[in-house]
């Protein structure tokens, strides 16, 4: 159960840090720093790998929730699977999303990755609504 609990306690800090980092970026930056490609570029490399974390981890606790269910003789409810098959796919276009902000801004097309930033962040905020319904 300690495992659980430090992939729980990762999961929720690496999606923390990931939208709140493109929060910062989005409205926390004066619009020339946030526009520049070299900003754009670190802050998307740091938030696709905590959403990358973020997805392993909530892998390994979505297993060891199988497993903690089958070692019992039950199963999960149906719901359960869904959702966390939904949150996996939100999290993937999550990280697309910013693989998209990070191509429209050495384009030099800021308005366009701004946009995307904040696709990323609705995707991401989708994600944890969902998760707190498990």
């Amino acid at each position: 159960m300690i495992l659980k609990q430090l992939c729980v306690f990762v999961h929720v800090l690496c999606m923390l840090g990931a939208f709140g980092g493109l929060l910062m970026i989005q409205f926390g930056l004066p619009r020339e720093v946030r526009d520049s490609s070299e900003t754009a570029s670190v802050a998307g490399r740091l938030a696709s790998m905590l959403i990358g974390v973020g997805f392993i981890a909530g892998f390994i606790i979505y297993w060891l929730n199988i497993q903690y269910a089958a070692n019992n003789h039950e199963h999960l409810p149906g719901l359960e699977h869904s959702i966390v098959g939904i949150k996996f796919l939100l999290l993937i276009a999550a990280g697309g999303f910013m693989g998209l902000t990070s191509r429209y801004m050495k384009a030099q097309q800021p308005g366009k990755a701004g946009i995307y930033r904040g696709m990323s962040m609705v995707v991401m905020a989708i994600a944890a609504l969902l998760g707190l319904s498990i």
